[in-house]
């Protein structure tokens, strides 16, 4: 099969981050159920066939009459530029990547042209007669729980996207039996066969359990003794809580070094000030020795400062996969976790996780001191790398089963 990743509607790290998991999956299966991946990256104004230029004169036409004098629009790439950092972390070199104009055309065209057999995952419909084959993908229902977060308007296109998905694809897939139980309950007309939850799938490559050169990670002061954070500052994710819990464990005599490193972007596009609202609040508690802002560090990196941490440590509010995307790579890498107590995040498999109370520093404090009493139990390497292998290989199956069954149904039809 010719599958396509689309990384439209993916254009944050957390999104980027799962499209490698789903490719590693893939990849893990190819022994039995041989695919060619292709990675679909858009942009705006992209020319790459005699279409692309004919919408391309159009724009610049309309922009000249507008503004009286010679406009030409600027190409300007839709990806997250953490996609070759995170896509040099995959099991091969062997996903090729292909640059296609930002349209639902553009995307038509460019699927056609390398004969692609089902594209995935689709986050806004693609209409049930788009020319390939599609699989959909609905991330979570944030906007029902935490509608402050939100806009009217937010909320209002993420009913409509979602309802259109459903309408629409042949299958949806979700990130945990939650998400599907709130679709169920949200839109009660779905059909309950056409809505996959992917299993719970966490692996590491067997490179990340190798050191890296300590000049690498020179540039970061790590205290001896730190717990770490690896998400972006989204408002959801409730740093807060975690940084108030903090305080709580340095008053301890025995535990006054201990440190937070924080890796992820420094930036919520709802609530611009809210970075600034954090390191305000590490000066308040007097923690600017302990909590450290690391920002977007290289994946390799994160994974070497994890490794290192007394624990992976998820405070946040919602999530649409089990414990999102930073204790995927924990409980790979044998890391031990404490998440907030969601049910989505109960979800998780791990026999090293510790729950606390939502926005409760206090509970998550307790959590900290004791990860930080108790003896960690480390798992060797092989055996955390096989066991990855196994879990990465039943997503591998799931998915493929799901895009074998889109193709081939999508195929009896136009045939039919």
């Amino acid at each position: 099969m010719r599958i396509a990743i689309s990384t439209r509607g993916f254009e944050w790290t957390g999104g980027v981050e799962l499209l490698r998991h789903f490719v590693n999956a893939l990849l893990a299966v190819r022994s039995d159920y041989p695919a060619e991946l292709h990675l679909l990256l858009p942009e705006d104004n992209h020319i790459g066939s005699m279409r692309d230029l004919r919408a391309f004169g159009l724009k610049a036409i309309r922009s000249t009459v507008w503004d009286r004098t010679l406009t030409l629009p600027k190409r300007r790439q839709r990806w997250d530029p953490s996609v070759a950092d995170f896509f040099s972390q995959i099991s091969e070199s062997s996903v090729q990547s292909h640059v296609y104009e930002n349209s639902d055309g553009g995307l038509a065209r460019c699927l056609r042209r390398l004969a692609i057999d089902v594209v995935f995952p689709i986050k806004e419909t693609l209409g049930s007669g788009f020319s390939t084959p599609w699989v959909g993908y609905i991330p979570d229902f944030q906007h029902r729980y935490l509608t402050r977060l939100f806009s009217q308007r937010e909320c209002f296109d993420r009913e409509v996207q979602f309802a259109s998905v459903l309408r629409d694809a042949p299958i949806t897939v979700v990130n945990a039996r939650a998400v599907r139980e709130d679709i169920l309950r949200f839109y009660p007309w779905t059909q309950v066969d056409r809505i996959l939850p992917l299993p719970f799938a966490p692996s590491a490559l067997a490179a990340w359990f190798e050191p890296l050169p300590p000049h690498e990670l020179a540039a970061y002061e790590r205290p001896q003794t730190y717990f770490i954070i690896s998400n972006q500052f989204w408002m959801h994710k409730d740093h807060p809580t975690a940084i108030r819990a903090l305080a709580e464990v340095v008053r301890h005599e025995e535990f006054a070094d201990v440190g937070l490193l924080c890796t992820g972007s420094l930036q919520d596009y709802r609530q611009s000030s809210y970075p600034q609202e954090i390191r305000d609040l590490i000066g308040t508690l007097g923690l600017a020795r302990h909590v450290q802002l690391l920002g977007m560090v290289p994946k390799r990196h994160q994974i070497e400062l994890m490794k290192g941490a007394v624990a992976s440590v998820q405070p946040t509010l919602f999530e649409g996969g089990p414990g999102g995307g930073s204790t995927y790579d924990a409980v790979a890498l044998g890391v031990p976790v404490i998440l907030s107590d969601l049910p989505v995040n109960r979800e998780i498999v791990s026999s090293d996780a510790l729950f606390f109370e939502p926005s409760n520093a206090q509970a998550l404090a307790h959590c900290m001191i004791e990860r930080l009493r108790s003896k960690r139990q480390d798992q060797k390497s092989e055996q955390l790398v096989l066991q990855g292998e196994k879990m990465k290989t039943e997503l591998g199956l799931t998915l493929m089963a799901c895009l074998t069954s889109t193709a081939a149904t999508s195929r009896s039809r136009t045939h039919g």
